[in-house]
């Protein structure tokens, strides 16, 4: 197996290191900080100014939490499945990351490995050393003592924010509700920033007298144009490590008691392989509940009692939909759920990213918007519309729909079959097993009306 190695360096004073002890195929090194980086590298120079601006200065070991998760997107971004692995998936990455407080990250080695495992289906080491400067502080100091001036409520959560419909519906309940959430969310390309910013826009407008802000985070991987495809890695598996740090990173710095609400529709939580070939890491795994557990473990390992929480991760996202505290809003805001949205960005109805109708996200969407009787306002590029519609299986738009009508018809023919497949999600508490099947079949309920329209030829 080719092995790959990472290093960070945090800091105008870090020289980084040599790998040793192993044979690496690839050695990368990037620079990482809201300095002026003189190579490759990870620049966190505007978050650290929203941060500042925000009056939130978050412990040096949160910010280590975001230095390791930034490691983390640039070596799953950067290293090609394709060139740097045996069977065109599995990788070996060692990361080394420089930390604060090196005893602490030692002290969780085991468990970071194996959430970044259970995330991406590679194999990873990370080796933590201390940062070359000891008195480097990477939180932005500030000087304030109270909340930002003119607001009349310190936030009471965080809530993801990626422009999507689940993490609107989040907001709009927890606005709802009487909360005041700070939305985090993280970009980095034009792909889902407009969205983020017209559902954000949507929301400042339907409640005016809460003080709502966000935090928009532009994080982005340097790409080696000398590697050409060797470089770039499209998958994505472990985003969501970086979602979360983020999340936390706020969190943590607003108090104890603040959770990271990640609001996410049960069935895209779990995520059930849909064909045999989708098990494990093939499928994502970005809010599952084991990963979400194994996450408030490490941070309770790190001293840092804030909570990741799903709240609606027994429910169907037709149901988050139906039961949204303003449905009317949450269908007419303009939110993005695609999987990729710029793969093509002209349609009839003119240029700009749309959903393309035909994917897992945009068919459970679709079907969403069945079960709860609304109209979706979003743009979309066609899609399956249309009673008799029919999608040639040999072409990427019948890909998704054929799968979803072969789970379907694996569960008419074996009532167990979805219980099976919620176990190859990844460990569950057995207490909970019981309501995910009811969601899950609920959630296939929502997605068989839909797709009934569709013929396979």
């Amino acid at each position: 197996m080719c092995k790959v190695a990472v290093v960070f360096k945090v800091g105008t004073s870090d020289p980084g290191l040599t790998p040793t002890g192993a044979t690496f195929e690839r050695v990368d090194s990037y620079e990482f900080g809201s300095h002026d980086l003189l190579g490759p590298g990870v620049g966190i120079e505007a978050l650290t100014r929203q941060l500042r601006t925000l009056q939130l200065q978050p412990s040096e070991d949160a910010m280590d939490l975001l230095v390791l998760a930034a490691a983390v997107f640039t070596a799953d971004t950067t290293i090609s499945r394709f060139h740097y692995s045996q069977d065109s998936w599995t990788r070996e990455i060692s990361l080394f990351v420089p930390v604060q407080q090196p005893a602490l990250w030692e002290a969780q080695q085991d468990r970071i490995q194996k959430i970044l495992q259970f995330l991406t289906g590679d194999f990873w080491t990370i080796t933590f050393r201390a940062r070359a400067d000891a008195a480097l502080l990477l939180a932005p100091g500030t000087t304030y003592t109270k909340w930002h001036p003119g607001f009349t409520a310190r936030p009471t959560d965080v809530c993801l924010f990626s422009g999507g419909l689940d993490s609107f519906i989040g907001a709009v309940d927890l606005l709802s509700s009487g909360r005041v959430p700070l939305l985090v969310g993280h970009y980095k390309s034009s792909d889902v920033a407009p969205f983020q910013k017209s559902s954000f826009a949507a929301l400042e407008q339907h409640y005016p007298a809460t003080p709502l802000k966000r935090m928009k985070a532009y994080i982005r991987a340097p790409k080696d144009k000398t590697l050409g495809v060797r470089g770039d890695e499209k998958t994505e598996r472990g985003r969501s490590f970086l979602f979360f740090a983020l999340g936390v990173l706020c969190a943590q710095a607003l108090g104890p008691a603040v959770p990271l609400i990640v609001p996410e529709n049960g069935l895209i939580s779990l995520n059930l392989p849909l064909t045999l070939s989708r098990q494990g890491a093939y499928s994502t795994r970005t809010t599952h509940p084991w990963y979400i557990q194994q996450m408030n473990e490490l941070l309770r390992g790190l001293g840092i009692p804030n909570l990741i929480e799903n709240p609606y991760q027994f429910q169907t996202k037709g149901e988050m939909l139906d039961r949204c505290a303003n449905r009317t809003l949450a269908a007419q805001a303009g939110t993005m759920s695609c999987s990729h949205p710029a793969t093509r960005r002209f349609s009839a109805t003119g240029y700009g990213n749309r959903h393309c109708g035909y994917c897992v996200p945009c068919i459970i969407r679709s079907a969403a918007f069945g079960k709860a009787g609304l109209h979706d306002a979003s743009p979309d590029r066609g899609g399956i519309t249309g009673a008799g519609k029919r999608l040639d299986v040999k072409k990427s738009e019948g890909t998704d729909v054929m799968a979803f009508k072969f789970m379907l018809e694996m569960r008419r023919r074996r009532p167990n079959y979805v219980t099976a497949a919620i176990r190859l999600t990844g460990p569950l508490p057995d207490q909970d097993v019981p309501a995910y099947i009811a969601m899950c079949n609920r959630g296939l309920d929502e997605v068989d009306a839909f797709v009934q329209q569709v013929t396979l030829v």
